[in-house]
């Protein structure tokens, strides 16, 4: 094939082939593509395929459905899904993934700036006293600890690379070890996770139960309005008839209104 599928659309048909859902036509067709094209189908695939919401604990991560994963109402989705599934189309357009020392590079900075959010944003590390009086396995210990680490890292790399005879090696140096440490802190984050899950899922439990709580809460406090509001309306007809505030409050408790007859005479004084 060249520019052409074996039906007969050409390269201007992709839009066509969408709309109808088409997506073994559109499968073969879309390599023949200009880039521009390329580019405007993963945008709509992005968008229109289906989406599915991940969550275990408290993590929670929105992404596109899985062919397998899409719904009886979706089916028409499924080749559309795999093409979004399968990433050709995606590092076709998008190009060669970045080398190693600009995928750490972004860790770092990632790493960094949550760090030091945690330490304190306003003073950096390096201008602060290098005797501080931390609690122990606070979060600002383990913060410090960790830029510490970080910082130790960089001068290893840099000793390593006073160790090489060339630019070239060391250019190679460089790469193969910012390689291992996007590796070893990927493996790290993910340890840490799987690590805290047990503490995610009490605090999701927590997160329930609080909810409960307030929600129990809050439809108690409309019971006790409408009780209230009972309680009140039945002692002041007791009154319009006659009847002294004691009686009122003493004859409404007997008739199941009020929680006692003193809180009865309580709930009339407030009421004045």
């Amino acid at each position: 094939m060249t520019g052409r599928i074996q039906d007969g659309a050409s390269a201007g048909d992709w839009r066509a082939l969408f709309t109808s859902r088409r997506w073994e036509a559109l499968e073969g067709l879309w390599r023949h593509l200009p880039v521009g094209d390329q580019r405007d189908l993963l945008d709509a695939l992005r968008r229109d395929v289906p989406k599915v919401v991940v969550e275990d604990g408290v993590e929670r991560v929105e992404r596109h459905a899985l062919p397998r994963e899409l719904g009886d109402g979706e089916k028409e989705w499924q080749g559309a899904a795999k093409i979004v599934a399968l990433g050709e189309l995606e590092a076709a357009v998008e190009g060669d993934p970045p080398p190693a020392n600009a995928r750490w590079d972004d860790l770092r900075a990632e790493a960094d700036a949550l760090l030091h959010a945690r330490i304190d944003a306003e003073t950096p590390f390096a201008a602060r006293p290098r005797r501080r009086k931390l609690k122990e396995l606070s979060e600002e210990w383990h913060a410090e600890k960790a830029v510490g680490a970080l910082e130790r890292f960089n001068l290893l790399v840099a000793w390593a690379g006073r160790e090489m005879d060339s630019d070239d090696d060391r250019d190679w140096l460089a790469e193969t070890i910012a390689a291992v440490a996007v590796e070893v802190f990927t493996a790290g984050r993910h340890m840490q996770a799987a690590l805290g899950k047990p503490v995610e899922f009490d605090a999701v439990r927590g997160r329930k139960s609080l909810a409960a709580a307030s929600e129990g809460g809050k439809a108690r406090a409309r019971m006790m309005k409408h009780r209230t509001s009972e309680t009140v309306a039945e002692m002041r007809r007791l009154i319009a008839e006659g009847r002294s505030k004691g009686q009122a409050a003493r004859i409404a408790f007997n008739r199941g209104f009020g929680p006692s007859f003193d809180a009865n005479k309580k709930l009339l004084a407030r009421q004045k």
